[in-house]
Formats: C-alpha cells, sequence, structure tokens
C-alpha cells in the first residue's frame, strides 16, 4: 500500500454541483471558532476517542478538517475525505514538534 502525499486533493464531482466549493471560506472561519464546534462537538468527540497515538482513523465529510488536524497533532495516522475540494484545501496546515 502506497502513501498519499498530504497535499493530494480530488474531488469526487465536478464543484458547480457542490454548493460547499461557494461557501468553503466562510463554512471554514464558522467551523473553527463557533461555539457549537469549537467548545462542544469537537472537544467531546475529542474526549470520546481516548489515546489514538498510531491509529488508522477515516473521518468522512471532514470539511476543512479541524477535527483531522487535531487527531493528526494527537498521533493518529488520518485519512480524511470530502466532496468538497474547497473545503478540502481550506485545511490548516500541519502543527510540527519542535
Amino acid at each position: 500500500m502506497s502513501a498519499m502525499p498530504e497535499e493530494h486533493i480530488e474531488a469526487s464531482s465536478s464543484s458547480r454541483f457542490n454548493d460547499y466549493d461557494r461557501i468553503a471560506e466562510g463554512y471554514t472561519a464558522e467551523n473553527e471558532t463557533s461555539l457549537m464546534h469549537a467548545y462542544h462537538a469537537r472537544p467531546a468527540m475529542l474526549e470520546l476517542t481516548g489515546d489514538v497515538t498510531g491509529r488508522r482513523i477515516l473521518d468522512s465529510g471532514r470539511g476543512s478538517g479541524p477535527l483531522f488536524s487535531a487527531l493528526r497533532d494527537r498521533g493518529a495516522l488520518v485519512t480524511g475525505v470530502d466532496a468538497s475540494a474547497g473545503l478540502l484545501r481550506g485545511e490548516r496546515p500541519a502543527r510540527r514538534a519542535g
């Protein structure tokens, strides 16, 4: 099994049929900071996952990737998919341990 580069982005359908591509930037900003996502849902999901170090996780419908990034930062090997190429491009860069 070959590893796919982190920068690889492949849309599953044409963006003209995907409304999320049109609102990707605003959706990403809202998802990062909204009370529901940033302070309730995402922390609860991360608490439920426990220790993910070395585990393979599929983040289906990952959007711009805040949960994807958090799981990766905790040591998981994460594969993320989304129908919106615009949301996939909105992912924050990986945080590197320094």
